[in-house]
């Protein structure tokens, strides 16, 4: 009998730690989706570049084409919650992000330093990326809307240097054909990722 109430206990224990931590993981799931909404809303009448990650499928189309080398060394213009610097961070190369949003930055290194499986030296700068210089990296990887991309071309198109590649995830950059190599590697059907180099 005692055995009996003892197992009876264990079995009604062992529901309500299940249930427990079903409700645990749920409410972290939703405070998390809160956030994201949170932080999207926020960015899309705070500054003229909003928050829209690049999505998984894209980054797995993104890789197949890369060919890193230790050598390279990468800039992301507008980093946001660091998903592409931790994509990136997967090679033993050198990674920062560039981003402007005080809340967007401080996620992004909370997010790194729970990144236990980095290869990568990986850095995350606040700051504007008009004034970031592009000495020295092999790789800059842009996710802008066009009003930006307008403003930012100017800025971008004097110091790139040959050896230098800028990806621009979903729209082109209106560098000069005479000093740039366009080349566009397809992700979705009505959508692309622009590889520009100098000639």
């Amino acid at each position: 009998m005692i055995t009996l109430l003892y197992n009876c206990y264990n079995q009604y224990f062992m529901r309500l730690l299940i249930q427990a931590i079903i409700d645990l993981v749920f409410s972290i799931a939703m405070l998390l989706m809160t956030m994201y909404i949170i932080l999207l809303t926020y960015s899309l009448g705070s500054w003229e570049l909003p928050y829209v990650p690049t999505m998984r499928k894209a980054r797995k189309v993104l890789k197949g084409y890369l060919h890193i080398t230790k050598h390279d060394k990468v800039l992301d213009l507008g980093s946001g919650l660091g998903r592409m610097v931790l994509f990136f961070s997967q090679y033993p190369i050198e990674v920062t992000g560039i981003e402007q949003r005080w809340y967007l930055y401080l996620v992004s290194k909370m997010r790194l330093f729970f990144h236990f499986f980095k290869k990568a030296k990986t850095h995350f700068v606040k700051g504007d990326f008009f004034k970031q210089s592009l000495k020295g990296y092999t790789i800059i990887y842009a996710f802008h809307i066009p009003r930006l991309i307008a403003k930012l071309a100017p800025v971008l198109e004097p110091q790139l240097q040959k050896g230098q590649v800028l990806i621009s995830y979903k729209f082109p950059y209106p560098f000069s054909p005479k000093h740039f190599t366009e080349e566009k590697l397809q992700d979705a059907p009505d959508s692309f990722f622009y590889i520009y180099r100098r000639k």
